[in-house]
């Protein structure tokens, strides 16, 4: 179950915090040009866990791709982050012989399809041939499948943890102390990627996540970082009492009373298409709206819809990538299991792109009677949220 922490904005006086402790609030959360002296103290002398939120960041430049009718072009434009010397900093400025359990600081903001030559060099090395010959793919939006995009969404995501998580959370773990990263808005996978934002294989590294979360909008981030995510947030923005079932730390001003019941079904694996998000990326020149046509994004929210469609009805599930899956799927003496959890049936996003290793676990499963796809599982997820309701 979730855990609550709210916002502390201004100095409190002592009696707020045991009414916030019996009131099942588990942390508070203050920002960091606004960490007062007795608060902490207060919060730390009733046990709840204090966490510092921090807004600076620096910026540098780095290399952005664009494409024109010459073809690709090179353009140094900023990255804004925040810095292993603004979370030194910060860490050093708080009052001494307080406690503070943890620090939130922003992850890189990205404003395009970012450029390092280590790409160029690292694909020379895999498969002997010039990157420059492939990169227009990610500016070609109708060239409706390619796997080069999977593996430059794969070199981006190492280049950014080498760069800007790893040294972070080095330092963290050598003073001992805890780090979580602001992501921006819970958005479908193909606008995280777009971000450089990759999310289970942040989560899958150790990587603690903060998301902004809207009511009624998505779930699907929150349920990842639920599952497999440690000392993950989720801030809403309006009390939704549809987050009381994730096992996660909620920010909200507001804590549901009652907890609804868990309908008990079958252990699904549900696999979202990331690699078929990334073969179907393609940079456009205008802003996503509704008369664009873009397959990647269609192509995520298959993954989206029915991981919130699967929480929202009280299934029992896990969630993957096709990626992950050929990692870690084991299927022995007919039971089938996923990182060690066994699951009866596998329901796949139609865009999924798996390679052979991937197929043949599949194959074997379907071929002993486990079910892929059910299609009685489909329809009671398309069926209307309201049914039943009115």
């Amino acid at each position: 179950m979730n855990k609550y922490f709210t916002k502390i904005e201004k100095d409190m006086q002592e009696r707020y915090f045991p009414a916030l402790k019996l009131s099942g609030v588990s942390g508070v959360i203050f920002d960091s040009d606004n960490v007062f002296r007795s608060s902490l103290s207060y919060a730390n002398k009733y046990n709840l866990d204090a966490w510092v939120k921090v807004e600076k960041t620096t910026s540098e430049n780095i290399a952005y791709m664009d494409y024109d009718s010459s073809g690709i072009v090179y353009e140094d434009s900023s990255v804004f982050y925040t810095s292993l010397d603004i979370l030194k900093e910060t860490a050093g400025s708080m009052p001494e012989n307080s406690n503070v359990s943890g620090y939130i600081i922003k992850y890189p903001n990205f404003r395009g399809v970012i450029w390092d030559k280590s790409f160029a060099e690292d694909f020379y090395k895999e498969y002997s041939n010039y990157i420059e010959d492939y990169l227009y793919l990610l500016f070609e939006p109708y060239e409706k499948q390619a796997p080069f995009r999977y593996w430059y969404m794969e070199n981006c995501q190492k280049f950014i943890y080498k760069k800007y998580i790893s040294p972070i959370l080095r330092w963290a773990k050598r003073v001992n102390i805890n780090v979580c990263f602001d992501v921006g808005d819970e958005q479908t996978y193909f606008l995280q990627m777009e971000k450089g934002v990759f999310l289970l294989d942040l989560i899958e590294k150790g990587v603690s996540v903060y998301a902004n979360h809207k009511k009624n909008c998505i779930y699907e981030t929150g349920i990842i970082m639920s599952k497999y995510g440690k000392n993950c947030f989720l801030a809403a923005s309006e009390p939704d009492d549809n987050l009381r079932d994730l096992d996660i730390n909620v920010v909200s001003q507001s804590i549901p009373q009652t907890e609804g019941d868990i309908i008990s079904k079958s252990h699904i694996l549900l696999v979202r298409c990331e690699r078929g998000v990334a073969e179907r990326f393609a940079k456009y020149k205008n802003p996503l709206d509704d008369s664009n046509e873009c397959a990647a994004l269609d192509a995520s929210f298959e993954g989206t819809y029915y991981c919130d469609m699967l929480y929202e009805k009280g299934f029992s599930f896990e969630v993957t990538s096709e990626k992950y899956f050929e990692k870690y799927t084991s299927y022995k003496n007919k039971v089938l299991t996923y990182k060690g959890v066994i699951v009866d049936q596998i329901l796949l996003c139609k865009s999924c792109v798996f390679s052979k290793k991937g197929i043949s676990i599949l194959n074997r499963v379907s071929k002993d009677g486990i079910c892929v796809n059910n299609i009685s599982l489909i329809d009671i997820l398309e069926s209307s949220l309201l049914q039943g309701e009115e």
